[in-house]
């Protein structure tokens, strides 16, 4: 499941593991986008701000910004949110 690679990802980065898993986890997402909900999307924006993702995966991080906000999910993590949102100003093309 997609939700589950991103919860992978999302430890991963959290924990400072650096693997050539994130490219191969962040391409497999890119092919099942629509199976990605909220949540799940969070946590991979999250991970790909930490990991580098960003500057390989931007077509993907489009993707997901646009579930974001899209439910209810992001109201649970209201703070995840705001940093999301400051790395945006940041660093995001």
């Amino acid at each position: 499941r997609a939700a589950d690679v991103a919860t992978v990802l999302e430890c991963a980065a959290f924990f400072g593991v650096q693997t050539d898993f994130a490219g191969l986890a962040l391409d497999y997402l890119a092919d099942r986008v629509d199976e990605i909900g909220e949540q799940a999307a969070i946590q991979l924006v999250y991970a790909m701000c930490l990991t580098g993702g960003v500057a390989t995966h931007s077509r993907l991080l489009r993707y997901l910004f646009r579930k974001i906000g899209a439910g209810t999910a992001w109201e649970k993590h209201k703070v995840r949110i705001f940093q999301l949102w400051l790395c945006q100003q940041l660093q995001f093309p």
